[in-house]
């Protein structure tokens, strides 16, 4: 895509996906699977279950995800509850109040057949109308944006008289059934007391939290002995095709996102100087949340904890916020059937060197470009039938090309800017310099799902991984059984989204288009959804310490 259809397809999605407290982060190289990578928690693949956990739990920086450092959540969780220099209140919960505390805490979770907490049936229920609620709400704002900017009477009338009324009151209706028959009510009241109550024991809260985080319980550790807490999605079919939703840009729409685009970012993009072709993008999109069993984000706002270094904050609580773990991700967008439609030029006069334009109907597969290796491999160095990248050694010879430009809708920045996180905003300085194939550069291109494979085999020290503090054991009986017990929790904490109605396509087009669009069986992360971490820690000057 060029950068009026890269641009108009990153603000129309932050409209859509954004939120008050939330923000998105946009991949610059293609995160690319296909629905079986996805299905790593009913597959069992506990490969897959590792990649996608080092995904999302590495500490989001802003608008271009980019992480430079293989620095992960559990590292700044367990690192705060580890205590070496947390601090804590002194307080404790009067007999009513533990009385409360407990009634809450049983109405939001059930013991389980191993004794480990999941969620109660009244929070299942509670977590479906509220995925439905997310999911209506979303396609609520892209309809809304498509009626709002169009210059098409017609559809600006549909809007008006037909979707808006109709988009509303669905969801009325369903605030209506949440509040009746998903509990909505009842957890939130329960959540409450359980935060509020929770804080006035801190010592017994930091227990439960650590309970939750045990290495020995909640961890799995791979065959390099690198540790990794699992993380999956909710709801569990949101790649089902049940799930998917429509996403559509007009070119009046793609004409308005460009213009409310950040001046700085249009100007980087050399928007304001191009005229578009674009007739409209579209595309299929699924949202879901990020289930970590091993994290309660209670921590980040409970004021009963400080830092000994009072110095020292894991955010500022600022817009944009800083620190070290400004924020997380909360959840992820993935897209699908990625579709831009062009009016047709009028052919350039031919000439010897100009090679024949390929028929306007005939549809153009997109396919990630990835950076190609200028290397020259010596064939003594393998054995017959190994792959280059068994070779460590010669891994390390490869020098990645300059990457110009990709064909994806999301990687917004890569051709023109790098995120400069201490400003909130980005830097001019553009991308020109072969990308040097050091440890840090693989660590990048290892966030990528189809280039982790051939990296994974270079040295573990080489790795983005945390290597475990305690003795790993190897018998594998024991890793076979708490990569079982780690996919049940998983599962647990999941829902199973209904099957959600189709949305028919809006359409501005000629009748002469080209058509471009991604490989029909593959799935792409289009956004993380990212929640800032408040001023944290936040002690409050009332309790004792």
């Amino acid at each position: 895509m060029d950068a009026i259809a890269q641009l108009a397809l990153t603000q129309k999605a932050q409209s859509v996906f954004g939120g008050n407290n939330t923000f998105l982060s946009f991949p610059l190289t293609p995160l690319q699977y296909t629905q079986d990578d996805l299905s790593f928690v009913q597959n069992f693949n506990v490969s897959r279950l590792k990649e996608f956990s080092l995904l999302v739990n590495l500490i989001p920086t802003g608008q271009a995800w980019q992480p430079t450092e293989a620095y992960y959540l559990w590292d700044v969780y367990g690192d705060v509850l580890g205590g070496h220099d947390t601090e804590l209140a002194q307080s404790t919960r009067t007999a009513q109040e533990e009385t409360q505390y407990q009634r809450a805490v049983q109405f939001l979770s059930i013991a389980g057949a191993d004794g480990w907490p999941e969620m109660s049936p009244a929070v299942k229920a509670y977590n479906q109308f509220r995925d439905q609620w997310f999911v209506l709400q979303e396609h609520y704002n892209s309809v809304k944006i498509t009626g709002e900017t169009t210059t098409d009477l017609a559809l600006r009338e549909q809007w008006l008289r037909v979707d808006e009324p109709r988009l509303r009151q669905q969801l009325r209706d369903l605030e209506n059934r949440w509040l009746s028959e998903g509990f909505k009510q009842e957890v939130e009241q329960s959540q409450e007391i359980r935060s509020r109550l929770g804080a006035k024991n801190p010592h017994r809260t930091w227990g439960e939290w650590n309970s939750k985080f045990d290495p020995s319980i909640n961890a799995l550790t791979d065959v390099d002995g690198v540790e990794f807490y699992p993380s999956s999605f909710s709801p569990m079919n949101a790649l089902a095709s049940g799930s998917w939703q429509t996403f559509n840009l007009t070119r009046d729409e793609v004409d308005a996102m460009v213009k409310t685009a950040p001046a700085e970012l249009r100007s980087r993009l050399a928007a304001d100087l191009r005229a578009s072709d674009i007739e409209s993008i579209s595309l299929e999109f699924s949202s879901a949340a990020i289930v970590r069993t091993w994290l309660d984000s209670d921590l980040f706002k409970a004021r009963f904890w400080r830092f000994m270094d009072r110095s020292r904050r894991l955010s500022n609580g600022n817009t944009p916020p800083a620190g070290q773990c400004p924020a997380y991700v909360s959840a992820v967008v993935f897209a699908r059937n990625i579709t831009v439609k062009r009016r047709v030029q009028p052919p350039a006069p031919a000439t010897p060197t100009t090679p024949s334009p390929s028929s306007p109907a005939t549809p153009v597969v997109i396919r990630p470009r990835r950076p190609k290796p200028d290397i020259f491999i010596d064939p003594t160095d393998f054995p017959k039938g190994k792959r280059y990248w068994d070779r460590p050694s010669v891994m390390m010879k490869m020098v990645a090309s300059p990457v110009t430009s990709l064909d994806l809708a999301y990687p917004i920045l890569a051709q023109t800017a790098q995120p400069n996180l201490a400003q909130g905003n980005f830097a001019q300085s553009a991308v020109t310099q072969p990308l040097k194939a050091d440890a840090q550069s693989l660590k990048v291109n290892s966030l990528n799902t189809a280039q982790l494979r051939p990296i994974q085999t270079i040295e573990p020290a080489d790795l983005p991984l945390r290597k475990p503090l305690r003795p790993v054991d190897r018998n594998p009986e024991i890793s076979q059984a708490a990569a079982s017990k780690a996919f049940l929790r998983l599962q647990q904490e999941a829902i199973m989204r209904p099957t959600l109605p189709q949305a028919s396509k809006v359409s501005q087009e000629p009748s002469q288009t080209k058509t471009t669009s991604t490989a029909a069986d593959q799935i792409y992360i289009l956004a993380f959804i990212c929640k800032p971490v408040p001023l944290s820690p936040n002690p409050d000057s009332a309790l004792q310490w």
